[in-house]
């Protein structure tokens, strides 16, 4: 993903606010532990970078088609603002308890928050899987559409074929709105039988007074190939 220069540029230097504050305020209170500051920066720094980067770094593609990103926008949003409030309340209500305490206590709350984000990548990436599930499936029946129309195509062309069997062609073509998609092995095997036998169909249609007879057995084994792969979704 490309980061533009100037979104950075503002980053950085919020990043370096966010130092100078600390260096210069925490003396006020007397805090003479580095340790402390160090922890203190580092939290707030973290803090301050996933807001930077969940608002200007790393925007949601409202033009994807598979929702992936959006499914974990959620979780991400609000382990992000809890981790940050809490992360703050234990700063300040461990403000002048020993650094150790301080430290286990934030390497808590980035345990969660590390599991939350785990969760959100989770969804993200069942969210594209479905998709692509959903996609494999559609690409079958569009595959069966366009050899049966190609098929009907053809036999309206081709002078001699018997309007009978151009009326079982188009029914075949217009039986294929009623497929349900899938990615079962049976239903892809089905359609596979489908498109392969329209093939050898379309190859006979030129001559029918030749292969006729071989031509209308084929078409009814079509017929019923078109009957189980809807029968196996049912």
């Amino acid at each position: 993903m490309r980061i533009r220069p100037v979104a950075l540029a503002i980053a950085i230097f919020g990043q370096a606010l966010i130092i100078l504050a600390f260096v210069l305020l925490l003396p006020m209170f007397h805090v003479k532990s580095t340790e402390v500051m160090i922890l203190d920066i580092v939290v707030a720094s973290l803090i301050y970078w996933l807001f930077a980067w969940n608002l200007g770094m790393a925007p949601i593609r409202l033009d994807d088609p598979s929702g992936k990103q959006a499914a974990g926008l959620g979780i991400r949003w609000t382990s992000t603002t809890w981790y940050s409030i809490l992360a703050i309340i234990v700063m300040v209500a461990m403000f002048f308890l020993p650094f150790v305490w301080q430290l286990m206590a934030q390497l808590v709350l980035l345990f969660g928050f590390a599991i939350a984000l785990f969760a959100s990548s989770a969804a993200t990436r069942t969210a594209g899987n479905v998709y692509r599930r959903e996609q494999f499936a559609m690409a079958g029946k569009k595959d069966v559409r366009f050899a049966l129309n190609d098929l009907v195509d053809n036999a309206d062309l081709t002078p001699g074929v018997p309007d009978d069997i151009k009326r079982r062609l188009r029914a075949l073509a217009d039986g294929c709105r009623y497929l349900t998609p899938s990615t079962s092995p049976e239903a892809i095997n089905y359609e596979q039988y489908i498109i392969d036998d329209a093939s050898r169909l379309r190859e006979m249609l030129p001559q029918w007074q030749s292969y006729g007879q071989q031509a209308t057995q084929l078409l009814s084994r079509v017929e019923q190939t078109m009957r189980r792969r809807r029968e196996s979704m049912s």
